[in-house]
């Protein structure tokens, strides 16, 4: 009786190898083919998608795309929804001039300069100090980065070039995207910035959940990031970030930084 049970499950056992191997190796030879058919583009051919938070007239949330309030993919259209995981591959800091109000820029971006030159300057006769020489320095205008100061003498006025942080990031173990940082969402970059440096360790050995917030600030209504830890990432993540960042390395990138409503207020921390 027991040699016909072990005979039994012998052939079941042979039975499910058989239904599994043939996808086994399908799925293997897929796995090898990481990369076909797109072996003539490289990193100048690709554009970043931007990650953005949706405000109430963000143009997706107006035409049903995505709801206010969530998370949306600049080239895909793809909603994440409110809360969406993320493995940071790299921070960049930069200086943003948005368009003034009442202009048709409003809210736009219309200048931008990287730190350390990373990425090519948007605009730098906007943006950009230049030498006796009228050569560009790769320095953001003095000027830019000055209080106004209102009629009794103290800060009223924000410098019109606003730090900004961009960060590219592996949304949801799968999507590589672009998420900037600056004005309202300023204080979750920085609490971001802290947890990202303070472990002695590459940023995409951890992942972290990014969600939206409610506030409002007088009359404005508006939602802003929030981050808050989530543990390691696995060893399949680890090496995808890695060969992403490596591939990226010494390479133009280029960031998809159309009208982004994550920074939705234009209030800041004054000085004392």
């Amino acid at each position: 009786m027991g040699k016909d049970n072990k005979a039994k499950q012998k052939e079941i056992k042979k039975e499910s190898q058989e239904l599994v191997k043939p996808e086994a190796t399908a799925m293997t030879r897929y796995n090898e083919a990481v990369g076909m058919g797109v072996e003539d583009l490289d990193s100048t051919d690709l554009t970043i998608p931007l990650v953005k938070l949706t405000q109430g007239l963000t143009r997706e949330a107006m035409n049903g795309t995505a709801k206010v309030g969530d998370w949306i993919n600049s080239i895909s259209e793809q909603s994440y929804g409110r809360e969406l995981s993320i493995v940071v591959i790299r921070v960049l800091k930069s200086w943003v001039i948005f368009g003034e109000k009442g202009t048709q820029d409003e809210g736009r971006m219309i200048a931008r300069l990287f730190h350390n030159g990373v990425i090519p300057t948007l605009n730098p006769d906007i943006i950009e100090e230049k030498d006796a020489n009228e050569n560009f320095t790769g320095n953001v205008k003095p000027s830019l980065l000055e209080w106004e100061k209102g009629e009794k003498g103290k800060p009223d006025k924000a410098p019109a070039a606003a730090l900004s942080y961009t960060y590219l990031v592996m949304v949801n173990g799968e999507d590589i995207g672009n998420i900037t940082m600056s004005k309202t969402a300023l204080k979750t970059a920085k609490k971001l910035n802290t947890l990202l440096k303070l472990k002695n360790e590459p940023t995409f050995c951890n992942q972290f959940k990014l969600s939206s917030e409610y506030r409002e600030d007088g009359q404005k209504k508006f939602y802003t990031p929030a981050i808050k830890p989530d543990g390691k990432t696995d060893e399949a993540t680890r090496e995808k970030a890695y060969n992403f960042l490596m591939a990226m390395r010494g390479k133009s990138i280029k960031l998809d930084y159309q009208h982004d409503d994550t920074n939705a207020s234009d209030s800041e921390d004054k000085p004392f």
